[in-house]
């Protein structure tokens, strides 16, 4: 209808109106430029763009000199879609005649929607003539509307399976979020959990049947049957659209909290294996110029000593690079291809099972930075391989002893992390690279929680029912050093990447659990640099602002 307006008039939007239009052609467009509004439980007109000065203005706010050209225009007029319109406006601006206008709305809204060549468009008018009936109290009004609603879910039903499950679920949609709903929704929800080709379509059908239920045995038939579904169209899918399936069931087995339920979830989805996914594998390789590598492996060995080559070595960096314009270049690749920036990354583990997925904006955003700069940090191994064993080739292999003396006197450590990174050293100097990372690897979460005792920090955690008395886990400790300690963003995102976050390397996790096995040279060298590094980390000298007492405080 304010569209067939627009083209009449001649502009696309109504704010566009020359300013000396006509009060009847202004208040003929306004009326009709309202959206209705459908949350809660009524159905208001309001303007579609909300400001300081909207276009049309509030329908509370228009003039009397508005509203006669409304009441003339709803006199004259006779297609039911304008006459609805037009009543429904006028209801909407109360008065005396509030109730007639209401009434006149909704026998028209019925009466247009068996107009409309589209089956959204009357679902609209009848969605909205119920809920104008229920604020004035027309129960016959308001079955009628819900009654066509459930005629157009019913012709729909005998279409599907179809492309066009819309016109099935809108209409029973709208038709059950009314209290007074005919009990004849019951057998089409039933016959729409059934006919409908996709699974969530299927499922959909099923939450309203959920709805309507009066009783947890109702429930929980509901639950199981929303799960059978999944698992249905599982056995009839292959590939990841199975798995995607398989896990939409243990969605709804675990929101269940039924214990059954959830067992047989899982068991189906741990029949996925990873060859049964049909997934591609794609890898890339680049190039470092023989110049770059010698002058990266040089800076981050450099000294006149083998300490000061492994003081460099545990400075360098961070290996992820700037997270300022790691942020940059990100934004600026997800703005190159922002279709892709739209889709959700899924880990899997070595069995095909999903392990982790990015949802959310912000979860989206920051899994493409970690992976952007697990890169970088790629980049960086081979060079810091070489500088690693350029030590011992350059100043001869380090004593035990001297190495034990030089490590005590880092800040962050303690006997048992110097133990561990001086045999670490030994092992990847040797060649035993795997010796090197699986000694090296657990004191890394040692070291941390060491910076952090240091700074008197409490973390702490006692026991309670399902846990015993514990210290956080590694990702939450990481989480306390910025601001705090000498750590700058980009060396702990630097951690993050490297030994916590699943779209990163996620080493302690990978190891500690069996997923990965890191037995080369760049997986030791990397290792080794992060054990070193948090070895360096230091709270930050208190500032003046931190010593000073707040004022009218005593001496």
């Amino acid at each position: 209808m304010a569209y067939a307006i627009r083209e009449e008039v001649g502009v696309m939007l109504f704010g566009d109106l020359p300013d000396d239009a006509t009060l009847e052609l202004k208040a003929t467009c306004w009326a009709f430029d309202y959206m209705v509004d459908c949350a809660g439980k009524g159905a208001r007109l309001m303007p579609r763009v909300e400001s300081d000065d909207p276009d049309p203005p509030p329908i509370k706010s228009v003039g009397e000199d508005v509203r006669q050209v409304w009441r003339d225009l709803l006199d004259r007029v006779e297609a039911a879609s304008g006459r609805a319109r037009l009543a429904h406006a006028l209801f909407q601006c109360g008065g005396a005649a509030a109730l007639v206008n209401a009434r006149i709305a909704v026998d028209n809204y019925i009466d247009a929607a068996a107009q409309w060549n589209r089956a959204a468009d009357s679902d609209e008018y009848l969605r909205i003539a119920a809920r104008l009936a229920r604020i004035i109290g027309d129960n016959s009004a308001i079955q009628r509307a819900l009654g066509q609603l459930l005629d157009g879910a019913e012709a729909a039903l005998q279409a599907e399976p179809s492309e066009g499950p819309g016109y099935v679920l809108r209409p029973l949609d709208y038709a059950v979020s009314d209290p007074d709903c005919p009990a004849r929704v019951d057998s089409l929800l039933d016959q729409a959990s059934e006919k409908l080709a996709d699974a969530r379509d299927r499922d959909r059908a099923l939450q309203m049947v959920f709805g309507r239920c009066a009783n947890d045995e109702c429930r929980n038939k509901v639950w199981e049957r929303r799960v059978l579904n999944y698992l249905n169209a599982a056995e009839a899918a292959s590939g990841i659209i199975q798995l995607v399936h398989r896990q939409d069931a243990l969605k709804v087995a675990e929101a269940s909290r039924i214990p059954e339920l959830k067992e047989r979830a899982a068991a189906e989805l741990q029949t996925t294996r990873y060859e049964d996914l049909e997934l591609i594998r794609i890898e890339t390789s680049a190039a470092m110029y023989l110049e770059l590598f010698d002058q990266t492996r040089d800076q981050m060995s450099s000294g006149a000593t083998w300490q000061e080559a492994l003081l460099s070595f545990a400075k360098y960096g961070p290996l992820s690079g700037n997270y300022e314009q790691n942020c940059a270049t990100v934004e600026a690749n997800r703005n190159a291809a922002p279709l892709t920036a739209l889709f959700p990354d899924m880990i899997l583990g070595p069995d095909g099972l999903p392990i982790y997925q990015a949802t959310s904006p912000e979860d989206r955003f920051d899994g493409d930075l970690t992976k952007w700069e697990a890169q970088l940090i790629s980049g960086n191994l081979r060079p810091m391989a070489a500088a690693l064993h350029s030590i011992p080739e350059r100043f001869g292999m380090p004593e035990q002893e001297a190495l034990v003396v030089f490590l005590s006197q880092w800040p962050s450590t303690n006997p048992y992390v110097i133990q561990a990174a001086t045999l670490a050293l030994q092992r990847y100097w040797c060649g035993d690279y795997e010796g090197a990372v699986y000694t090296a690897t657990p004191w890394i979460e040692n070291a941390i929680r060491q910076v952090i005792l240091n700074a008197n920090r409490g973390i702490y955690m006692l026991q309670n029912i399902r846990k015993p008395g514990q210290y956080p886990g590694l990702g939450a400790m990481i989480d306390l050093l910025p601001g705090v300690f000498t750590l700058s963003d980009s060396r702990y995102r630097f951690l993050k990447a490297t030994l916590t976050h699943p779209l990163g390397f996620n080493l302690r996790n990978q190891l500690s659990h069996g997923i990965g096995l890191y037995n080369s040279s760049q997986a030791a060298a990397l290792v080794l640099h992060t054990l070193l590094t948090v070895s360096l980390i230091t709270q930050k000298p208190p500032t003046k602002g931190d010593n000073e007492k707040p004022s009218g405080e005593g001496e």
